[in-house]
């Protein structure tokens, strides 16, 4: 398979002084089951579609979207050598206010020197969900990892777009607050919003994290070579899932094209890290 081919091919490696890393995104669509009341049946069968597919791609961190929760992400570590899930949020669902079955997890081979996830404070749009955090120590120097699954389409799109806005907003106060100069920031996941869409061309999400210094790693990318997320219905092939990078030059994104596995298709970009202690 195509995208098989391309994993194998940019696969993360040790360089001389320099260490590869390969970072992926993947909204994995209700993991396991593909829908909210799946039978055990079906959460097995994607279970072991996704189980299957992951090796393959050879990453060394991992931002995954809709996860049901932390169960799940440690099923999926135990199945990566050297593994671990270093954070698997617990957001309440905007709907029930119990605990939500779309959380977001960060797993890599690397130690974390710290990590969490918090909810979105109640700012001017009530953003929901919120981010999940881990500071990963790498070759001695540290990697700041956010994963993200801002506000979806469903709904108002006015409401819809200030809640990404709002959230972003936030994030970006907490790298400036966490994240020293210098030091590598990765800020990956589903934006639930593009750059092409004519019914997003008021939602300013991107340019946002883009003016606090963040390097989009799909810049220069048509898209027809970065849908993430094919046409379906009336809608049509999107690029809502994302890896931004800050103090890590300006590494190019793939996407694993005709990925089983989910209604997402996974993004993976290599970073290069000096070998050494941070000074």
């Amino acid at each position: 398979m195509k995208w098989i081919i391309a994993a194998i091919f940019c696969c993360a490696c040790s360089l001389e002084g320099q260490e590869a890393v390969r970072v992926v995104t993947w909204n994995l669509e209700w993991f396991p089951g593909k829908k909210p009341a799946a039978s055990q049946e079906e959460r097995d069968k994607h279970f072991n579609e996704v189980a299957d597919v992951l090796p393959k791609i050879h990453a060394d961190v991992m931002i995954l979207q809709e996860v049901r929760n932390d169960e799940a992400a440690q099923r999926l570590a135990k199945i990566l050598p050297g593994f671990s899930v270093h954070v698997t949020s617990r957001f309440p669902d905007s709907f029930t206010h119990q605990l939500g079955e779309q959380q977001i997890t960060i797993l890599s081979r690397f130690k974390a020197d710290s990590a969490w996830s918090e909810s979105w404070k109640r700012g001017w749009a009530n953003a929901p969900r919120g981010y999940a955090y881990a500071k990963l120590l790498i070759s001695g120097r540290p990697l700041h990892v956010y994963g993200l699954h801002l506000k979806s389409n469903l709904g108002n799109p006015i409401e819809n777009t200030s809640k990404r806005e709002d959230a972003t907003e936030q994030l970006i106060e907490h790298a400036k607050e966490y994240c020293k100069t210098g030091e590598g920031v990765v800020v990956a996941g589903d934006f639930n919003t593009s750059k092409e869409q004519v019914n997003l061309a008021g939602d300013t999400t991107l340019k946002k994290i883009e003016a606090a210094g963040f390097f989009w790693t799909f810049e220069g990318l048509p898209l027809e070579h970065r849908i993430t997320v094919p046409r379906k219905g009336s809608y049509p092939d999107a690029c809502f899932d994302h890896i931004y990078v800050r103090d890590l030059g300006r590494p190019a994104a793939m996407v694993l094209k005709d990925t089983p596995g989910s209604d997402h298709f996974p993004v993976v970009v290599d970073l290069v890290f000096a070998r050494g202690k941070h000074q």
